[in-house]
């Protein structure tokens, strides 16, 4: 995480432990796009040139009404801030190094001199 974190210059935002509210305002903004845009329009992936086209006039219908948290208007917000944004880098974040493990007879794979039990997929080592 401190790696992807440092690469692109953010600050990561944690739900509070043992505090389901914030947990909640995630959830309920996924489950608002849901009930708003993904059921109505009946978005399937099957279609993803329509679904994002629908999507992009759904953002900017939203986000140019009064947003009753910010007491403002997101898209205008936007426009104020955007001189402040950072430009992202460039380059993909290299974080951690794929390792190929071969999963023998017993489905075991080694790390180092560590046998993993039932061993699946590719593990991601970590620096």
């Amino acid at each position: 995480m401190s790696a992807f974190v440092t690469h692109y210059g953010t600050r990561p935002d944690f739900c509070e432990g043992a505090d389901p509210a914030s947990k909640g305002i995630v959830e309920a903004l996924v489950g608002y796009v849901k009930s708003d845009l993904m059921i109505p329009e009946e978005l399937s992936v099957a279609d993803l040139v329509g679904a994002n086209a629908k999507g992009a006039a759904w953002c900017a219908e939203v986000n140019a009404e009064l947003h009753s948290d910010i007491c403002a208007i997101p898209a205008v917000r936007l426009e104020i801030e955007r001189p402040l944004l950072g430009v992202l880098p460039s380059l993909r974040a290299q974080i951690g190094k794929v390792v190929v493990r071969k999963v023998d007879r017993l489905s075991c794979v080694r790390f180092g001199s560590a046998p993993l039990l039932g061993a699946e997929r590719p593990h991601r080592a970590h620096r």
